[in-house]
């Protein structure tokens, strides 16, 4: 599974004392990351042997916009989710493109006007198979120009965002396209909250308000999202169990600060910003 230990966070026992600063991986707190790992993989292994595709990519870690991860949570999840014998609710579902959101669309989902574009992305918590990289290597090989885009008013190409190409080239490869990429719907990892951005900086208190979302509703992931507007652009923290969503995840002692500022004002601070309140306050 290739991962980075710079993007993202784990959630861990809710047991654990806020106030932990170091645990080592044998410790009992990670077996909540560590079930979700297991029961994806599990999941998507029993899909293999049903449906006869193999997976050759599979996403422990992903997110996307507020109106994106509802479309998918509300209509595609609960539609192309794969059932497990056992019944348990935390399994995958075949990668999300922008056509199937489209088709949603297209057949009523009026509450989906706001969805579009690249519904999922992330590339900070993932597995490919041999075949999968050989692919992706193989391709762009033959066209490294896949690599790069310019809009009309860009003077100069520049590179893609590797978790656009990675999708892409493997489900352009494999003969059943998507349904080679499982996805799982209780993520293992969660980008880490006010991760600075080093493309687009300015989106990222709507980072952690996507992944609020996304931690609520991968725990229901049966049931509607009523009370959660995807009109909503609010930011703010409504109840005490959205609040404790950030405190089940691994965070650093300056995450839990930046949370903790969150839950008590409302508002996402940077790093930086919260080094200047701490000078100020010294």
């Amino acid at each position: 599974m290739n991962s980075s230990l710079i993007n993202f966070r784990a959630p861990i026992d809710s047991s654990l004392s806020e106030d932990a600063e170091i645990l080592s991986e044998t410790d009992e707190e990670f077996c909540e990351c560590a079930m979700r790992i297991w029961n994806t993989i599990e999941a998507s292994k029993e899909m293999e042997e049903e449906t006869g595709v193999s997976c050759h990519l599979r996403y422990y870690g992903w997110l996307g916009s507020r109106p994106n991860l509802r479309a998918v949570y509300d209509n595609f999840v609960n539609i192309h989710k794969f059932q497990k014998a056992d019944g348990d609710k935390r399994t995958v579902f075949p990668y999300v493109v922008n056509t199937d959101i489209d088709e949603m669309k297209l057949n009523g989902g009026d509450n989906l006007q706001k969805a579009g574009g690249t519904p999922l992305w992330g590339a900070y918590a993932y597995w490919i198979s041999a075949e999968g990289h050989k692919a992706i290597i193989s391709s762009l090989q033959k066209d490294v120009g896949s690599l790069l885009w310019k809009g009309k008013r860009m003077r100069c190409y520049q590179v893609k965002p590797v978790d656009k190409i990675i999708p892409r080239k493997v489900a352009s490869y494999f003969s059943d396209g998507c349904k080679h990429i499982h996805v799982a719907t209780h993520p293992a990892f969660f980008r880490a909250p006010m991760l600075t951005s080093q493309i687009h900086s300015k989106w990222d208190a709507a980072f952690c308000s996507s992944t609020e979302f996304q931690m609520k509703r991968c725990d229901n992931v049966y049931e509607s999202s009523d009370g959660c507007d995807e009109n909503d652009e609010s930011t703010e923290v409504n109840n005490d169990e959205e609040k404790l969503k950030w405190r089940r995840l691994w965070l650093t002692a300056e995450e839990r600060q930046i949370v903790e500022h969150r839950i008590e004002h409302g508002l996402w601070i940077t790093m930086a910003e919260l080094k200047e309140q701490a000078q100020n306050a010294s």
